[in-house]
């Protein structure tokens, strides 16, 4: 519904009901995320993994809120954490591929980018183009690939602005942040939070109507703590 007033509400009541709650608490804290209000959304993912601390779900989630507020370290580490013990866990690529962007350590992405996309993406040509012109003509090759697959099937346009913003064509991502829109794609209330790959797209005025269709604050430019 976009109502994030209700939400809070319907989030508030749950925690009053079962304080201990670990699940609740996590997605309270991504609420905060993306209203912004990091120095709230933090101590709920610290707490929410001191509840529940084995989970690994609960890891994925608190690293989403890491990764929003900067921390894309620690977001990184409860990823590979989480795919050591679980190597078939499929967000944990997710999370891995996003914070080792951030980090510098394309290596990281393109490993995690296999496990994300191995159904759909012939790497073979991938690594080949990766180890012989780098980073953005390998995620060129993979856009090509899923352009391709788009035309008569769907891609999550998730999978597809971030990897357009990975290699700065922002016009393009703005593309699928529309489709993204339109099919209510769950990850689009992230998109104005930093660490969501989206910074580029700020101050684009198709970008921030987006924002206000969704009911959100506008983007602020900087995460609450950077690692």
């Amino acid at each position: 519904e976009w109502n994030w007033e209700k939400s809070e509400k319907e989030f508030l009541k749950a925690l009053a009901i079962n304080p201990s709650d670990a699940e609740s608490r996590v997605f309270y804290a991504h609420l905060l995320v993306i209203l912004p209000r990091y120095d709230e959304a933090i101590p709920q993912a610290q707490l929410a993994l001191e509840l529940d601390p084995l989970n690994p779900n609960m890891k994925i989630w608190a690293s989403v809120v890491l990764s929003a507020v900067g921390d894309f370290k620690s977001a990184l580490e409860l990823g590979e954490e989480v795919a050591a013990t679980d190597p078939n866990y499929y967000m944990a690529y997710a999370v891995i591929e996003n914070a080792a962007f951030y980090c510098g350590d394309y290596n990281k992405v393109m490993e995690a980018a296999k496990h994300l996309l191995a159904e759909k993406v012939d790497f073979k040509e991938v690594d080949r183009i990766f180890g012989e012109s780098g980073f953005v003509a390998a995620n060129e090759e993979i856009l090509r690939q899923l352009e391709l697959i788009a035309q008569n099937g769907f891609i999550s346009p998730v999978n597809m602005w971030c990897r357009y913003l990975m290699v700065d064509q922002a016009d393009k991502a703005m593309e699928w942040i529309e489709k993204g829109f339109e099919v209510r794609n769950p990850v689009m209330p992230y998109i104005a939070t930093p660490g969501f790959l989206c910074e580029p797209l700020f101050d684009n005025p198709r970008f921030i109507e987006i924002i206000k269709k969704m009911n959100l604050p506008l983007p602020v430019s900087e995460p609450a703590s950077t690692q």
